[in-house]
């Protein structure tokens, strides 16, 4: 079996996503840290994102991260099941939000 010696770091990260990003526009749900799968979950007037984390922050003194969620829900508050209430605003036609980095998993829920 052949051995692949390429090596990915994080700085790659836009040359990867840039052919994807170039067809499919911005997702509708962003998280600023690397290495982070998150997920959209909407039903009536509530959205919940989860946000599992693969890997501990490569900058522990980074501070807080940013989710952005592209929704027409009117927002009236949004909370993490960690960190409790958080800090948000609406930016056009999405809501983002100010938070601490989840060590592994988080979900926020905005309604």
């Amino acid at each position: 079996m052949p051995v692949c010696h390429c090596r990915y770091t994080l700085d790659r990260l836009p040359i990867i996503a840039k052919p994807a990003l170039a067809t499919i526009g911005r997702p509708r749900v962003d998280y600023s840290e690397p290495q982070t799968e998150v997920g959209l979950f909407e039903y009536k007037d509530t959205a919940a994102i989860t946000i599992n984390k693969f890997m501990g922050s490569l900058d522990p003194n980074a501070g807080n991260a940013t989710l952005s969620i592209q929704t027409p829900l009117q927002v009236k508050e949004v909370f993490s099941t960690l960190a409790g209430h958080l800090p948000w605003k609406r930016e056009g036609d999405r809501i983002v939000i100010d938070m601490p980095p989840p060590v592994s998993v988080d979900v926020v829920i905005l309604r």
